[in-house]
């Protein structure tokens, strides 16, 4: 029994040694991460918590609560890295596509380019690029209905001026 015990204690010591060495390949990792997303969003802070919180738990003993917290603070650098730029560059396009033009038809677009606004400040830069995206796209929309309605109010003027020039010369409208 002694023996067996002893030998369950080498094994237990053996993996709790390799997840440390894991442990610690994974806060390294996400470190890289977290540096490299903040030189890109230096106002960030929500990796570099989850980060911080890894730390305190593996210091604490909690291996894999410090693994996930690293991960998570990975998958928000990432999140950062991969579409940040593409955010501010969606919002930027939004705002100047939207600058200037008045109109009630145009305030759902504010609301989403607002939107887009704070789901950056919120540090979800995919939210926020998804959402100012749309902008583009549905302005074009309501360009072409304006155009489409502008031309036929003007061909419903045409119309209407040869309705009456047929009303004159018939001798239904008097001349002017």
């Amino acid at each position: 029994i002694g023996m067996g015990l002893l030998d369950n204690a080498e094994e237990e010591i053996e993996r709790s040694l390799s997840l440390a060495d894991d442990v610690s390949a994974i806060q390294q990792d996400a470190l890289q991460h977290i540096v490299k997303a903040e030189g890109i969003a230096p106002i960030i802070k929500r990796p570099r918590k989850a980060y911080v919180m890894g730390e305190r738990e593996v210091i604490l003993g909690s291996l894999r609560e410090g693994e996930s917290l690293f991960r998570q603070a990975k998958r928000r650098a990432s999140e950062v890295i991969r579409w940040w730029q593409l955010a501010e560059n969606a919002i930027e396009e939004g705002s100047k596509l939207l600058s200037g033009r008045g109109g009630e038809e145009l305030q759902n677009l504010r609301d989403l380019l607002q939107e887009a606004k704070e789901k950056l400040v919120a540090e979800k830069p995919q939210k926020a690029y998804e959402y100012a995206t749309v902008i583009p796209i549905q302005l074009e929309g309501a360009d072409v209905a304006t155009d489409q309605a502008e031309e036929r109010l003007a061909e419903a003027a045409r119309q209407l001026k040869a309705a009456e020039e047929t009303a004159r010369i018939e001798g239904r409208l008097p001349s002017s």
